[in-house]
Protein backbone atom coordinates (compact mmCIF):
# COMPACT_ATOMS: atom_id res chain seq x y z
CA UNK A 1 0.00 0.00 0.00
CA UNK A 2 2.72 2.17 0.91
CA UNK A 3 4.64 1.74 -2.21
CA UNK A 4 1.45 2.57 -4.11
CA UNK A 5 1.06 5.83 -2.51
CA UNK A 6 4.22 6.47 -2.97
CA UNK A 7 4.05 6.08 -6.74
CA UNK A 8 1.17 7.55 -7.54
CA UNK A 9 2.51 10.75 -5.20
CA UNK A 10 5.90 10.51 -6.74
CA UNK A 11 7.59 10.44 -3.20
CA UNK A 12 11.10 8.63 -3.71
CA UNK A 13 12.44 5.94 -1.21
CA UNK A 14 14.05 7.40 2.15
CA UNK A 15 12.30 10.86 1.62
CA UNK A 16 8.71 9.77 3.65
CA UNK A 17 9.08 10.91 6.34
CA UNK A 18 11.21 14.49 4.97
CA UNK A 19 7.76 14.97 2.64
CA UNK A 20 5.64 14.33 5.60
CA UNK A 21 7.47 16.92 7.99
CA UNK A 22 6.88 19.51 5.29
CA UNK A 23 3.45 18.70 4.54
CA UNK A 24 2.42 18.77 8.46
CA UNK A 25 4.09 22.05 8.98
CA UNK A 26 2.61 23.66 5.84
CA UNK A 27 -1.20 22.07 7.59
CA UNK A 28 -0.24 23.84 11.03
CA UNK A 29 0.90 27.09 9.33
CA UNK A 30 -2.06 27.50 7.29
CA UNK A 31 -4.29 25.63 9.17
CA UNK A 32 -3.71 28.66 12.04
CA UNK A 33 -3.90 31.39 9.48
CA UNK A 34 -7.47 30.18 8.14
CA UNK A 35 -8.54 30.38 12.28
CA UNK A 36 -7.19 33.50 12.74
CA UNK A 37 -8.44 35.13 9.14
CA UNK A 38 -11.91 33.61 9.75
CA UNK A 39 -12.07 35.30 13.28
CA UNK A 40 -10.79 38.64 11.72
CA UNK A 41 -12.77 39.08 9.09
CA UNK A 42 -16.05 38.15 10.74
CA UNK A 43 -15.52 40.65 13.46
CA UNK A 44 -13.97 43.02 10.89
CA UNK A 45 -17.42 42.53 8.49
CA UNK A 46 -19.85 42.72 11.57
CA UNK A 47 -18.28 45.84 13.34
CA UNK A 48 -16.69 47.94 10.17
CA UNK A 49 -18.50 46.61 7.09
CA UNK A 50 -17.20 45.62 3.89
CA UNK A 51 -17.25 49.32 2.39
CA UNK A 52 -13.88 49.23 4.46
CA UNK A 53 -12.06 47.27 2.70
CA UNK A 54 -10.92 49.51 -0.37
CA UNK A 55 -9.12 51.65 2.96
CA UNK A 56 -7.32 48.52 4.33
CA UNK A 57 -6.30 47.61 0.50
CA UNK A 58 -5.23 50.82 0.40
CA UNK A 59 -3.41 50.63 3.67
CA UNK A 60 -1.62 47.41 2.52
CA UNK A 61 1.22 48.22 1.33
CA UNK A 62 1.92 50.74 3.85
CA UNK A 63 2.35 47.44 6.67
CA UNK A 64 4.26 45.59 4.16
CA UNK A 65 6.76 48.64 3.44
CA UNK A 66 7.80 48.47 6.96
CA UNK A 67 7.80 44.10 7.36
CA UNK A 68 9.56 43.43 4.21
CA UNK A 69 12.79 45.35 4.63
CA UNK A 70 12.81 44.16 8.36
CA UNK A 71 12.38 40.66 7.00
CA UNK A 72 15.00 40.97 4.39
CA UNK A 73 17.48 42.59 6.94
CA UNK A 74 16.74 39.53 9.48
CA UNK A 75 16.74 37.08 6.76
CA UNK A 76 20.05 38.21 5.62
CA UNK A 77 21.58 38.71 9.31
CA UNK A 78 20.13 35.53 10.92
CA UNK A 79 19.05 33.38 8.26
CA UNK A 80 15.28 31.45 7.77
CA UNK A 81 16.02 29.36 10.83
CA UNK A 82 15.88 32.27 13.75
CA UNK A 83 13.35 34.18 11.72
CA UNK A 84 10.74 30.92 11.37
CA UNK A 85 11.24 31.10 15.28
CA UNK A 86 10.99 34.59 16.13
CA UNK A 87 7.49 34.47 13.46
CA UNK A 88 6.07 31.35 15.82
CA UNK A 89 6.99 33.54 18.70
CA UNK A 90 5.15 36.55 17.38
CA UNK A 91 2.40 34.42 16.68
CA UNK A 92 1.63 32.98 19.75
CA UNK A 93 2.03 36.57 21.73
CA UNK A 94 -0.20 38.39 19.10
CA UNK A 95 -3.04 35.86 19.50
CA UNK A 96 -3.22 35.88 22.69
CA UNK A 97 -3.60 39.82 22.76
CA UNK A 98 -6.16 40.06 20.17
CA UNK A 99 -7.95 37.44 22.63
CA UNK A 100 -7.54 40.10 25.70
CA UNK A 101 -8.29 43.07 22.85
CA UNK A 102 -11.93 41.99 21.47
CA UNK A 103 -12.88 40.32 24.72
CA UNK A 104 -13.53 43.82 26.18
CA UNK A 105 -14.10 45.22 22.64
CA UNK A 106 -16.62 47.80 22.99
CA UNK A 107 -18.40 48.87 19.39
CA UNK A 108 -19.22 52.09 17.80
CA UNK A 109 -16.47 54.87 18.60
CA UNK A 110 -13.88 56.21 16.86
CA UNK A 111 -11.43 54.36 18.48
CA UNK A 112 -12.99 50.79 17.91
CA UNK A 113 -13.04 51.53 14.02
CA UNK A 114 -9.06 51.69 14.39
CA UNK A 115 -8.48 49.26 16.40
CA UNK A 116 -10.39 46.85 13.45
CA UNK A 117 -8.67 48.44 10.52
CA UNK A 118 -5.02 47.77 12.80
CA UNK A 119 -6.38 44.01 13.31
CA UNK A 120 -7.42 43.66 9.92
CA UNK A 121 -3.65 44.76 8.48
CA UNK A 122 -1.99 42.90 11.13
CA UNK A 123 -3.93 39.91 9.79
CA UNK A 124 -3.33 40.74 6.04
CA UNK A 125 0.24 41.16 6.74
CA UNK A 126 0.55 37.29 7.98
CA UNK A 127 -1.11 36.09 4.67
CA UNK A 128 1.61 37.56 3.03
CA UNK A 129 4.68 36.48 5.16
CA UNK A 130 3.24 33.21 5.93
CA UNK A 131 3.15 32.16 2.88
CA UNK A 132 6.57 33.83 1.89
CA UNK A 133 8.33 32.62 4.91
CA UNK A 134 7.22 29.03 4.09
CA UNK A 135 8.26 28.51 0.76
CA UNK A 136 11.43 30.68 1.65
CA UNK A 137 12.13 27.83 4.38
CA UNK A 138 10.83 25.18 1.57
CA UNK A 139 13.53 26.03 -1.23
CA UNK A 140 16.32 25.18 1.47
CA UNK A 141 15.61 21.96 1.18
CA UNK A 142 14.86 20.95 -2.64
CA UNK A 143 16.02 21.75 -5.45
CA UNK A 144 14.07 22.44 -8.95
CA UNK A 145 13.66 18.89 -9.62
CA UNK A 146 12.20 18.18 -6.13
CA UNK A 147 9.93 20.81 -6.66
CA UNK A 148 8.51 19.65 -9.46
CA UNK A 149 7.61 16.31 -7.86
CA UNK A 150 6.81 17.43 -4.36
CA UNK A 151 5.40 21.22 -4.46
CA UNK A 152 2.42 20.63 -5.15
CA UNK A 153 2.11 17.94 -2.17
CA UNK A 154 3.30 20.95 0.20
CA UNK A 155 0.72 22.99 -0.78
CA UNK A 156 -1.77 20.13 -0.72
CA UNK A 157 -0.99 19.85 3.12
CA UNK A 158 -1.57 23.29 3.49
CA UNK A 159 -4.97 22.88 1.87
CA UNK A 160 -5.06 19.83 4.35
CA UNK A 161 -4.66 21.99 7.49
CA UNK A 162 -7.10 25.00 6.42
CA UNK A 163 -9.96 22.41 5.69
CA UNK A 164 -9.82 20.90 9.15
CA UNK A 165 -9.46 24.05 10.60
CA UNK A 166 -12.06 25.59 8.79
CA UNK A 167 -14.08 22.41 9.73
CA UNK A 168 -13.03 23.30 13.44
CA UNK A 169 -14.02 26.91 13.07
CA UNK A 170 -17.58 25.97 12.33
CA UNK A 171 -17.57 23.64 15.38
CA UNK A 172 -16.23 25.80 17.58
CA UNK A 173 -18.41 28.89 17.73
CA UNK A 174 -21.46 26.94 18.34
CA UNK A 175 -19.98 26.94 21.83
CA UNK A 176 -17.66 29.55 21.96
CA UNK A 177 -17.25 33.50 21.03
CA UNK A 178 -15.81 34.27 18.02
CA UNK A 179 -12.72 35.74 20.14
CA UNK A 180 -11.56 32.71 21.67
CA UNK A 181 -10.97 31.69 18.07
CA UNK A 182 -7.49 33.75 18.42
CA UNK A 183 -6.68 31.41 21.46
CA UNK A 184 -6.68 28.50 19.06
CA UNK A 185 -4.19 30.22 16.45
CA UNK A 186 -1.97 30.93 19.38
CA UNK A 187 -2.41 27.38 20.07
CA UNK A 188 -1.45 26.00 16.60
CA UNK A 189 1.53 28.63 16.18
CA UNK A 190 3.01 27.07 19.35
CA UNK A 191 2.73 23.01 18.65
CA UNK A 192 3.91 24.26 15.44
CA UNK A 193 7.90 24.86 17.25
CA UNK A 194 8.48 21.04 17.96
CA UNK A 195 7.39 19.99 14.82
CA UNK A 196 9.86 22.60 13.42
CA UNK A 197 12.64 21.59 15.88
CA UNK A 198 12.37 18.43 14.89
CA UNK A 199 12.54 18.77 10.95
CA UNK A 200 15.48 20.53 11.43
CA UNK A 201 17.47 17.54 12.86
CA UNK A 202 16.22 14.93 10.78
CA UNK A 203 16.55 16.99 7.20
CA UNK A 204 19.75 18.41 5.60
CA UNK A 205 19.55 21.67 3.50
CA UNK A 206 20.58 21.47 -0.26
CA UNK A 207 23.75 23.25 -0.92
CA UNK A 208 23.18 26.42 -2.49
CA UNK A 209 25.99 27.51 -5.09
CA UNK A 210 26.20 31.69 -4.91
CA UNK A 211 29.38 32.45 -6.56
CA UNK A 212 32.83 30.89 -7.62
CA UNK A 213 34.34 32.30 -4.36
CA UNK A 214 31.12 31.35 -1.72
CA UNK A 215 32.25 34.73 -0.16
CA UNK A 216 29.08 35.41 2.30
CA UNK A 217 26.73 38.52 0.74
CA UNK A 218 25.81 41.52 2.76
CA UNK A 219 22.01 42.69 3.23
CA UNK A 220 22.78 45.92 0.90
CA UNK A 221 24.38 43.81 -1.36
CA UNK A 222 21.23 41.29 -2.03
CA UNK A 223 18.86 44.84 -1.86
CA UNK A 224 21.19 46.31 -4.86
CA UNK A 225 20.71 43.06 -6.73
CA UNK A 226 16.73 43.54 -6.75
CA UNK A 227 16.87 46.33 -9.66
CA UNK A 228 19.47 45.00 -11.35
CA UNK A 229 17.72 41.52 -11.82
CA UNK A 230 14.42 43.35 -13.00
CA UNK A 231 16.76 45.29 -15.65
CA UNK A 232 18.55 42.40 -16.71
CA UNK A 233 15.68 39.55 -16.51
CA UNK A 234 12.40 39.54 -18.94
CA UNK A 235 11.58 36.58 -17.37
CA UNK A 236 11.75 38.30 -13.41
CA UNK A 237 9.92 41.30 -15.05
CA UNK A 238 6.83 39.58 -16.54
CA UNK A 239 5.99 37.27 -13.62
CA UNK A 240 6.16 40.53 -11.54
CA UNK A 241 3.23 42.19 -13.83
CA UNK A 242 1.67 38.84 -14.06
CA UNK A 243 1.28 38.49 -10.51
CA UNK A 244 0.28 42.05 -9.94
CA UNK A 245 -2.45 42.05 -12.42
CA UNK A 246 -3.90 39.13 -11.08
CA UNK A 247 -3.48 39.89 -7.56
CA UNK A 248 -5.34 43.55 -8.74
CA UNK A 249 -8.51 41.84 -9.64
CA UNK A 250 -8.47 39.00 -7.12
CA UNK A 251 -8.75 42.02 -4.67
CA UNK A 252 -11.83 43.37 -6.74
CA UNK A 253 -13.57 39.87 -6.37
CA UNK A 254 -13.14 39.79 -3.31
CA UNK A 255 -14.44 42.84 -2.46
CA UNK A 256 -17.46 41.96 -4.13
CA UNK A 257 -18.36 38.94 -2.63
CA UNK A 258 -17.22 40.04 0.84
CA UNK A 259 -19.87 43.16 0.68
CA UNK A 260 -22.35 40.43 -0.31
CA UNK A 261 -21.64 38.03 3.11
CA UNK A 262 -21.87 41.17 4.56
CA UNK A 263 -25.27 42.49 3.57
CA UNK A 264 -27.00 39.05 3.47
CA UNK A 265 -25.88 37.88 6.84
CA UNK A 266 -26.86 41.65 8.81
CA UNK A 267 -30.24 41.57 6.84
CA UNK A 268 -30.80 37.96 7.77
CA UNK A 269 -30.29 38.71 11.34
CA UNK A 270 -31.84 41.66 11.55
CA UNK A 271 -34.96 39.99 10.04
CA UNK A 272 -35.23 37.79 12.65
CA UNK A 273 -34.80 40.02 15.61
CA UNK A 274 -37.87 41.95 14.06
CA UNK A 275 -39.73 38.69 13.48
CA UNK A 276 -39.66 37.99 17.23
CA UNK A 277 -41.21 41.01 18.37
CA UNK A 278 -40.48 40.33 22.01
CA UNK A 279 -40.61 42.07 25.05
CA UNK A 280 -36.75 41.84 25.14
CA UNK A 281 -36.12 43.02 21.34
CA UNK A 282 -38.75 45.32 21.24
CA UNK A 283 -37.18 47.72 24.67
CA UNK A 284 -33.76 47.59 23.44
CA UNK A 285 -31.97 50.77 22.72
CA UNK A 286 -30.32 51.32 18.93
CA UNK A 287 -26.98 51.04 20.34
CA UNK A 288 -27.95 47.63 21.97
CA UNK A 289 -29.70 46.55 18.71
CA UNK A 290 -26.43 47.51 17.11
CA UNK A 291 -24.50 45.85 18.95
CA UNK A 292 -26.74 42.44 19.17
CA UNK A 293 -26.36 42.39 14.92
CA UNK A 294 -23.21 42.81 15.18
CA UNK A 295 -22.43 40.25 17.81
CA UNK A 296 -24.53 37.69 15.70
CA UNK A 297 -23.27 38.35 13.06
CA UNK A 298 -19.53 37.84 13.64
CA UNK A 299 -20.87 34.51 14.77
CA UNK A 300 -22.59 33.92 11.50
CA UNK A 301 -19.32 34.67 9.27
CA UNK A 302 -17.16 33.12 11.28
CA UNK A 303 -19.27 30.04 10.71
CA UNK A 304 -19.74 30.46 7.28
CA UNK A 305 -16.42 31.51 6.85
CA UNK A 306 -15.29 28.27 8.13
CA UNK A 307 -17.61 26.01 6.15
CA UNK A 308 -16.47 27.65 2.88
CA UNK A 309 -12.79 28.07 3.85
CA UNK A 310 -13.25 23.93 4.50
CA UNK A 311 -14.59 23.06 0.94
CA UNK A 312 -12.28 25.43 -0.85
CA UNK A 313 -9.30 23.72 0.71
CA UNK A 314 -10.94 20.12 0.14
CA UNK A 315 -10.86 21.30 -3.39
CA UNK A 316 -7.23 22.46 -3.48
CA UNK A 317 -6.02 19.29 -1.42
CA UNK A 318 -7.58 16.73 -4.62
CA UNK A 319 -6.05 19.16 -6.89
CA UNK A 320 -2.79 19.44 -5.34
CA UNK A 321 -2.34 15.76 -4.72
CA UNK A 322 -3.83 13.75 -7.50
CA UNK A 323 -4.88 16.93 -10.75
CA UNK A 324 -2.32 19.22 -10.67
CA UNK A 325 1.16 17.43 -12.05
CA UNK A 326 -1.13 15.74 -15.07
CA UNK A 327 -2.63 18.82 -15.48
CA UNK A 328 0.93 20.38 -16.39
CA UNK A 329 1.55 17.24 -18.48
CA UNK A 330 -1.52 17.15 -20.21
CA UNK A 331 -2.16 21.34 -20.90
CA UNK A 332 1.59 22.83 -20.44
CA UNK A 333 2.21 26.25 -17.99
CA UNK A 334 1.01 28.26 -20.40
CA UNK A 335 -2.45 26.81 -21.14
CA UNK A 336 -2.41 26.58 -17.03
CA UNK A 337 -1.98 30.41 -16.86
CA UNK A 338 -5.00 30.80 -18.84
CA UNK A 339 -7.51 29.12 -16.52
CA UNK A 340 -7.27 32.15 -13.91
CA UNK A 341 -8.48 34.39 -16.21
CA UNK A 342 -11.18 32.68 -17.81
CA UNK A 343 -12.59 32.06 -14.48
CA UNK A 344 -12.57 35.53 -13.38
CA UNK A 345 -14.34 36.17 -16.51
CA UNK A 346 -16.88 33.55 -15.77
CA UNK A 347 -16.86 35.11 -12.36
CA UNK A 348 -17.52 39.01 -13.32
CA UNK A 349 -20.19 37.96 -15.59
CA UNK A 350 -22.12 36.06 -12.71
CA UNK A 351 -21.68 39.34 -10.88
CA UNK A 352 -23.39 41.71 -13.70
CA UNK A 353 -26.11 39.24 -14.68
CA UNK A 354 -26.99 37.91 -10.49
CA UNK A 355 -25.53 40.30 -8.21
CA UNK A 356 -26.41 37.49 -4.94
CA UNK A 357 -25.29 34.75 -2.83
CA UNK A 358 -24.52 32.65 -5.82
CA UNK A 359 -22.62 35.29 -7.44
CA UNK A 360 -20.67 35.70 -4.42
CA UNK A 361 -20.04 32.20 -3.61
CA UNK A 362 -18.74 31.92 -7.34
CA UNK A 363 -16.70 34.48 -6.39
CA UNK A 364 -15.70 33.03 -3.31
CA UNK A 365 -14.36 29.72 -5.03
CA UNK A 366 -12.53 31.53 -7.69
CA UNK A 367 -10.10 33.40 -5.09
CA UNK A 368 -10.21 30.77 -2.37
CA UNK A 369 -10.29 27.78 -5.01
CA UNK A 370 -8.72 28.08 -8.21
CA UNK A 371 -6.70 30.91 -7.36
CA UNK A 372 -4.42 28.95 -4.52
CA UNK A 373 -4.82 25.91 -6.31
CA UNK A 374 -3.80 26.36 -9.72
CA UNK A 375 -2.37 29.57 -10.13
CA UNK A 376 -0.01 29.89 -6.66
CA UNK A 377 1.50 26.72 -7.47
CA UNK A 378 2.16 28.00 -11.03
CA UNK A 379 4.02 30.52 -9.06
CA UNK A 380 5.67 28.29 -7.14
CA UNK A 381 7.42 26.97 -10.32
CA UNK A 382 8.71 29.35 -11.43
CA UNK A 383 10.12 30.81 -8.15
CA UNK A 384 12.33 27.83 -7.62
CA UNK A 385 13.62 28.39 -11.36
CA UNK A 386 15.44 31.42 -10.59
CA UNK A 387 19.33 31.17 -9.47
CA UNK A 388 19.88 30.48 -5.78
CA UNK A 389 21.79 34.11 -5.26
CA UNK A 390 18.63 35.72 -6.20
CA UNK A 391 15.80 33.63 -5.07
CA UNK A 392 14.95 34.55 -1.89
CA UNK A 393 15.19 38.18 -2.69
CA UNK A 394 12.87 38.05 -5.39
CA UNK A 395 10.18 35.88 -4.02
CA UNK A 396 10.32 38.69 -0.90
CA UNK A 397 10.56 41.83 -3.54
CA UNK A 398 7.41 40.20 -5.90
CA UNK A 399 5.50 38.93 -2.99
CA UNK A 400 5.96 41.44 -0.05
CA UNK A 401 6.26 45.28 -2.27
CA UNK A 402 4.61 44.18 -5.90
CA UNK A 403 1.45 42.38 -4.49
CA UNK A 404 0.88 44.72 -1.81
CA UNK A 405 0.80 47.59 -4.35
CA UNK A 406 -1.78 45.78 -6.25
CA UNK A 407 -3.88 45.36 -3.61
CA UNK A 408 -3.53 49.42 -3.07
CA UNK A 409 -4.65 49.95 -6.54
CA UNK A 410 -7.48 47.33 -6.18
CA UNK A 411 -8.11 49.75 -2.86
CA UNK A 412 -7.72 53.07 -5.48
CA UNK A 413 -9.95 51.59 -7.58
CA UNK A 414 -12.70 50.78 -5.10
CA UNK A 415 -12.66 53.72 -2.99
CA UNK A 416 -13.36 55.76 -6.39
CA UNK A 417 -15.86 53.23 -8.41
CA UNK A 418 -16.72 50.59 -5.39
CA UNK A 419 -19.53 52.21 -4.50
Amino acid sequence: MAGFLNNVLKIQPGEERKVLLFAVLGAMLHGGLAIGMSAVDAIFLSKAGATMLPLIYLLTPVVMLIYIPVFSYLLSRFGVDRVFDLTLGILVTGGCFLFYLFSGYTAGTTTSLVVLCGVKLYANMWLFALYTLYWNFTDCYFDIQDAKRLFAMFSGGAAFGAMICGGLVTLLIEYIPVQNLFLVWSATALLTAPLLISLRKSCSKIEEDFSLDETPVSFLTEIRQIPTTLRQSRFVRTLAFVMFITLSITLICEYQYMNVFSDTTKAKITAQLDSQKSDTTATLSEQDRTSAIEAASAQKLASLFGKLGALANAFILVVNLFLFNRLIAWLGVRNMALIQPLMYIGVFSFFLLNYGFGSALAGFFAYQGMMIAIEQNNQNFLFNAMPAAIKKQMRTFIEGIAEPLAVAIAGMFLLIYGR
